[in-house]
């Protein structure tokens, strides 16, 4: 925790997906120590927010049920806070706002993607043709 609470955090958070998942069935002492121990780091140091501490809605819930009172007020909040930002903030002009990425179909793809497209075709064209070019030669050597 010293050192860096941030992987800890993660460390826990880990542990606790593992027990979520069902592949590790610890006791039900040391499950709620791992949640306390991850809230307490989360309440004291903030998020370090991975994949795993801020970003598992399922590993989140789970997490929340397993505190009590104040602690789980505070992970609670914490977390919310640096997914959504400070209740009642306004976003300023240095604000980041990240938008979901449309998926592309194939075709717009291919359009966007036309000269690394053509190349690839190319170099398809003359590996097929280099190794028909080699199978004949092989053959005639062993007529």
């Amino acid at each position: 925790e010293e050192k860096n609470p941030y992987a800890l955090q993660e460390m826990t958070a880990v542990m606790l997906e593992t027990i979520r998942k069902g592949y590790w069935k610890p006791s039900e002492e040391v499950i709620k120590d791992i949640a306390k121990t991850h809230g307490e780091l989360v309440k004291n140091h903030e998020a370090g927010c991975s994949g795993f501490v801020c970003d598992n809605a399922k590993l989140k819930e789970m997490i929340s049920g397993l505190l009590d009172g104040d602690l789980k007020q505070s992970y609670n909040q914490e977390i919310a806070q640096v997914r959504e930002g400070p209740a009642g903030e306004q976003p300023t002009d240095n604000s980041i706002v990240l938008k979901k990425q449309e998926q592309k179909s194939l075709s717009e793809i291919i359009q966007d993607n036309q000269k690394a497209v053509i190349s690839l075709i190319i170099a398809i064209v003359l590996m097929g043709g280099a190794i028909g070019y080699g199978i004949l030669k092989r053959r005639r050597s062993e007529r």
